[in-house]
């Protein structure tokens, strides 16, 4: 999973799709669309989990790239305050 966070934390625009399908796969159109895929363990595995392990990876890839990174919780175009509970940790 660490491959994977990494190679999305280079991007501009990552997206990371899940499957969490009780049997099957995406479809050929969905998986056409993607430039790579990626099968994380030979075990299925809960999506919940996998989602999970791909945040805690994808925050951990952003902050090695980073001396420091801030999350902001807010609309585009809005700003927080300098100094708040939500933005600096």
């Amino acid at each position: 999973m660490a491959e994977v966070t990494q190679r999305l934390s280079e991007e501009r625009k990552p997206v990371l799709l899940v499957g969490g399908f009780p049997e099957g796969h995406f479809s050929k159109s969905t998986l056409q669309l993607a430039n790579e895929t990626y099968r994380i363990d030979k075990r299925r595995l809960e999506a919940w989990t996998v989602v999970a392990r791909a945040i805690y990876d994808y925050e951990r890839s952003l902050a090695a790239s980073s001396a420091r990174t801030k999350l902001s919780l807010c609309r585009p175009g809005r700003t927080l305050p300098q100094r708040g509970p939500f933005n600096e940790f």
